[in-house]
């Protein structure tokens, strides 16, 4: 696969995902220090996941900050799980 088609797939998931599995994703890539986000192409993925919890929270599909926070720790477990 190369970069560009690399890079086509990942706006393709951006935008056919929910902003909820994106910052599931996010905590998770943080956790691991990845550096993604400090490129140009990572930037740009933060503004569409943005974008998209914004359209969420205008659509009234919001969550507290408990609710998901709580998701969060039980994915990144369950994929920290997986990945050992």
């Amino acid at each position: 696969m190369t970069i560009l088609e690399k890079k086509r797939a990942i706006i393709e998931k951006v935008e056919n995902a929910t902003s909820e599995e994106f910052i599931s994703l996010l905590y998770y890539n943080m956790n691991n220090e990845t550096k993604w986000d400090e490129t140009e192409e990572g930037k740009n993925l933060i503004d569409k996941l943005l974008e998209k919890s914004q359209q969420d929270v205008r659509e009234g599909r919001v969550h507290s900050f408990d609710e998901v926070k709580s998701k969060l720790m039980e994915r990144f477990e369950s994929r920290k799980a997986v990945s050992k």
